[in-house]
Order: C-alpha cells, then sequence, then structure tokens
C-alpha cells in the first residue's frame, strides 16, 4: 500500500509523542509542532547539483578509497538534509514557531548516519520543532528507508548575529548520538576554498533556503551582518568533502559560532584520530567559523 504525502504543520498529538518515544534513546522534550513527508526519491539532478556545490568532485582520491564512503552507490552523509531543508524551513514560519524564526541562523547541527544511504530507496522524514525559554530552538528530523531509521539530525538556533557558542545546550542531548570518541593530537592542513556568491547562491536556491541575510549584502547589514553570509550546511558539506568517511554507523557534530561571509577564503584544518576527525574551519576574518568532529560510532 502506497503511503499518503503530508506536507502540511500540525500539532503534536499524543500519539505523535508516544511514536517519537519509542524511536528515541531516551524520553525527549516534548515538541512543539511536527510535520511528516513520505516516499520522497533522491533526485539524481538534485544530487548532481549537491556534488558541484560542495566540491566533492575535487576528491576523487577519496572517492576511489574503500572506507571514504563515497561510491556511486552511496548517498552523502548530509544529503538528507538537503532533501528535508525546504520542510524544517517550513516549520519555521509557521504560525505555531517564533515570530523570529525568519532571521533565525544555523548554530549547530548533529548528524548520526546508521547505515550507508542507498540511492534507490525513497525517505521517508518525521520533522519535529522545539523551542523554549531556556534554550535555543530547535529542530529534529528522521530519515527512514524501507520503514528503517537510518539518518538523524538535529539543528539547533539563534537570531544572534553575533559569536554563539551553544555546544553546552547541545551536549544536554548528547546521549541521543552517542559519546564522540577522543582522537590523538595530530593537526595538519586539509583544504581552502573560496565561497564564491555565486555557488552561494546556488545552494540556497537547490535547499530551497530563503533567510534574508544570504539574498544580498543589504538584507545582511539589515540583520547586523558585516555582508551576506553562507547557509551552514553548505560549509559542513564542502568540509566534509575533504575528509575521508570513517565506517558506518557516522555521527557528525559540528558548532557554528560565528558566520561566514560570501567572498572570503577559508581554511580547512583537521586533527585525525583512531575512529575519525576533529577539525575546524578558519578564516582571515573571523578566528573561528565552525569546529566539529566526525567519528564511527561503536
Amino acid at each position: 500500500m502506497t503511503k499518503s504525502v503530508s506536507t502540511s504543520v500540525t500539532s503534536i498529538y499524543p500519539w505523535n509523542y508516544a511514536l517519537q518515544l519509542w524511536h528515541s534513546r531516551q524520553q525527549p522534550t516534548r515538541p512543539v509542532i511536527g510535520m511528516s513527508w513520505y516516499n520522497q526519491p533522491v533526485s539524481a539532478t538534485q544530487l548532481r547539483e549537491y556534488l558541484t556545490c560542495c566540491g566533492l568532485d575535487v576528491v576523487e582520491a577519496f572517492r576511489a578509497a574503500e572506507w571514504s564512503g563515497y561510491f556511486e552507490n552511496q548517498l552523502p552523509p548530509l544529503f538528507p538534509l538537503v532533501m528535508s531543508f525546504p520542510l524544517h524551513t517550513q516549520l519555521l514560519l509557521s504560525d505555531h514557531a517564533s515570530q523570529l524564526a525568519v532571521w533565525l541562523r544555523i548554530v549547530s547541527c548533529q548528524v548520526r548516519v546508521n547505515q550507508a544511504l542507498s540511492p534507490q530507496h525513497s525517505f521517508d522524514f518525521s520533522i519535529h520543532y522545539y523551542a523554549s525559554d531556556s534554550e535555543f530552538p530547535w529542530v529534529r528530523i528522521l530519515g527512514y528507508q524501507l520503514e528503517q531509521l537510518v539518518w538523524e539530525c538535529e539543528l539547533a538556533f539563534s537570531s544572534s548575529s553575533k559569536e554563539v557558542f551553544p555546544k553546552e545546550v547541545v551536549e544536554q542531548r548528547q546521549a541521543l548520538f552517542g559519546q564522540a570518541t577522543q582522537s590523538v593530537e595530530s593537526s595538519y592542513n586539509v583544504g581552502r576554498w573560496y565561497l564564491h556568491t555565486t555557488q552561494a547562491k546556488a545552494f540556497s536556491q537547490l535547499v530551497r533556503d530563503f533567510h534574508p541575510a544570504h539574498l544580498s549584502n543589504v538584507m545582511a547589514k539589515c540583520l547586523g551582518y558585516q555582508r551576506a553570509t553562507v547557509n551552514a550546511v553548505w560549509l559542513l558539506s564542502a568540509a566534509l568533502s575533504y575528509l575521508p568517511l570513517p565506517r558506518y554507523p557516522i555521527q557528525i557534530q559540528s558548532y557554528f559560532p560565528s558566520p561566514a561571509y560570501v567572498d572570503s577564503v577559508v581554511e580547512l584544518k583537521a586533527t585525525q584520530g583512531p575512529q575519525g576527525h576533529d577539525f575546524r574551519i578558519v578564516s582571515a576574518m573571523t578566528p573561528r567559523l565552525a569546529l566539529g568532529q566526525l567519528v564511527a560510532l561503536h
């Protein structure tokens, strides 16, 4: 029987909350609103545009390696977020969310991939929005293939244009994703690239991101930024294209204390460990644009 597609924003009813509790590793915070999206096939065109935007075509050596995870029959770990991005945007713009949601920027992205993601199977998405007075608003996205939970993501948001570091807030929910492996100190420079305005806008168009600060310098300055900023998911996706993936299941933890600006050069520095990498993205303008960790889970 074919499932129906639902993209309407609905209030959370007790049975929705019970279903989420069933799939969670601990009792979750009660969500405010949520939505579901069923039978979404992987678009070959969208995948090709994503690979082009994120520079994955420049890491052929990594892709050829057995342990990289970039095989023709597997999806990049952040691609389900690209597929579901318009849905969480719809949640933030709904009447149930904060009135300031349109100005929010991503300050944390936590992803867990339980197994290799297949481009041959459709995704079922379950998305919930959370908010309280004591912490950043956040969105949790669950991705299913063949009725198995294969992918999960949490995005935390802030309306501030200043440096924000929500690590302490995110660590309160760390058990949902498991503990990270301690890495070995072995720092090295990995990559350096230019955040071109055209590419930044191409990615925003790909994921249907209409944040004012990503669209123009004028709107960005009205929100307190120096000039137009780039989507944090694009910054993280480009960084991951330089790092070989460990074996699944994997966990990606990333924090974006400062916004990344278009038409600037950024550098990726990494520390290799036995199970993965610690990394940071820096530029001459901002000491720390992003900090993160890519590790294999036991």
